[in-house]
């Protein structure tokens, strides 16, 4: 009987290649945190001019357990815009909760500890502020050297990092969300693949007011302005969607669909799709689709 239970626990595993381990990053195990401004012609990132990243400098001993663990973790293949990078398959989280990362495949496990990537400078005081508020530092690392935030505005003005020019902007939040839709797609029409063969439409399904009052918008972001003569393709305003003031998370920028009552991105792990949503609005009913899968991860 119990040969029989082990056999049943075995076949019910999931597959090694697919498994990840987590590791929680919080104020028990971080010593200090460093953020850091680059220039995003160095690194494959599409941004406003600068990225950022955090590195949360690990506690000694917590550092040894972390370097022993990513030592013991394999490696997977995860694309980031068309690029692949080999990481070790660890997901880097908080207080047992998911962080809101744009940008997981570029995420580096150094010897002290992890370094996520933020865009704007406001999402990397909010991941340190999520990971350990008292850590929190006061300063940037701007090219070799500490930049002191402007008391005359907030630790992170908005002003340093418009929207793409030309693309009109939308917030989302609870007020103007109703519920979520979740829905898993084969990868097959993404310009790239994604290490489990799919990627999840996360669609914001709007209230009755705020769909009324964002239809123009979509309305306007659907104008043509241009077209490239060489490729014949139309170039449009575009919507730059914000939830809380930060851009929404979108793992393929280059595809935008918006709805008539919804505003929509696309999440290539599940976990990441059901963080964006309650980072949106945690009150917002969430609605979670599983189609049957119609080919295996990898296959065309």
């Amino acid at each position: 009987m119990k040969r029989a239970l082990l056999l049943l626990l075995a076949l019910l595993a999931p597959a090694t290649a697919s498994a990840y381990v987590v590791y929680d990053i919080n104020c028990d195990n971080v010593a200090s945190i460093r953020i850091e401004r680059h220039r995003d012609t160095v690194g494959n990132i599409t941004s406003y001019g600068w990225y950022h990243t955090v590195h949360f400098e690990l506690k000694p001993e917590a550092a040894e357990s972390f370097v022993r663990l990513r030592d013991a973790t394999p490696k997977i293949s995860m694309k980031y815009r068309d690029n692949s990078y080999l990481r070790v398959n660890i997901r880097i989280i908080s207080q047992r909760r998911q962080l809101p990362l744009r940008a997981s495949a570029l995420t580096s496990y150094g010897d002290t500890g992890p370094t996520l990537v933020a865009v704007r400078e406001q999402e990397a005081f909010q991941l340190a502020k999520e990971v350990c508020p008292a850590l929190v530092p006061a300063q940037v690392l701007v090219e070799g050297r500490l930049v002191a935030p402007d008391p005359a505005n907030p630790p992170v003005p908005e002003a340093l990092f418009p929207p793409p020019t030309g693309e009109l902007v939308y917030d989302l939040s609870c007020d103007n969300v109703a519920r979520v839709l979740i829905v898993r797609l084969e990868d097959s029409f993404l310009g790239q693949r994604t290490p489990q063969g799919c990627a999840y439409s996360v669609a914001f399904r709007l209230k009755s007011d705020a769909a009324d009052r964002i239809q123009p918008i979509l309305n306007e972001s659907q104008k043509i302005i241009g077209q490239n003569n060489a490729t014949g393709a139309y170039s449009r305003k575009g919507l730059f969607v914000t939830a809380h003031g930060l851009p929404l998370r979108n793992d393929a920028p280059e595809l935008k669909a918006h709805g008539e009552k919804s505003v929509n991105t696309l999440i290539f792990q599940q976990e990441d799709a059901l963080a964006t949503a309650r980072f949106v609005c945690p009150t917002a009913p969430i609605q979670l689709i599983i189609p049957p899968r119609m080919s295996s991860p990898g296959q065309n």
